[in-house]
């Protein structure tokens, strides 16, 4: 895992599906929502998931994304706190490590994580030597 850094996204239209999973079903449904997305939509973008939290019945709310200038959903503009995993470092459960460092750097920094963390795939998931930034949102200073 590299470093923890702080940036700040510019606005980001996308498209979107989403699903209630497990922890089991969470890869294969990313890869082939991506596969779907960008069969239908020109690509401006890497793909990302959002993770908008727990089902009662302990589920991953997922939401895969694909940035496109068509998108009818906008991410908007907001400062993050990121790091890239890679390799083992991408696959469950070790990618729970690089979300605690995540938002452990962004609390010894005087900050509070806000909104829905996201993995940004720089490789495809499911790669042989996978590539992604899990980003957590940055509350007001």
């Amino acid at each position: 895992m590299n470093a923890v850094q702080l940036c700040l996204d510019p606005p980001l239209r996308y498209v979107s599906r989403s699903k209630q999973l497990g922890a089991d079903a969470i890869d294969g449904y990313v890869r082939e929502t991506i596969a779907a997305l960008r069969a239908e939509h020109a690509a401006s973008g890497l793909p990302f998931t959002q993770y908008h939290g727990c089902s009662e019945e302990d589920e991953q709310i997922v939401e895969v994304c694909l940035p496109t200038a068509s998108g009818d959903i906008e991410l908007p503009g907001q400062e993050i706190a990121f790091t890239v995993a890679r390799g083992a470092e991408c696959e469950y459960p070790e990618i729970l490590k690089v979300y605690d460092a995540v938002v452990a750097f962004a609390a010894e920094h005087g900050r509070a994580v806000g909104g829905p963390p996201r993995e940004t795939y720089v490789t495809d998931p499911g790669s042989p030597n996978p590539e992604m930034e899990v980003a957590f949102p940055l509350l007001g200073v």
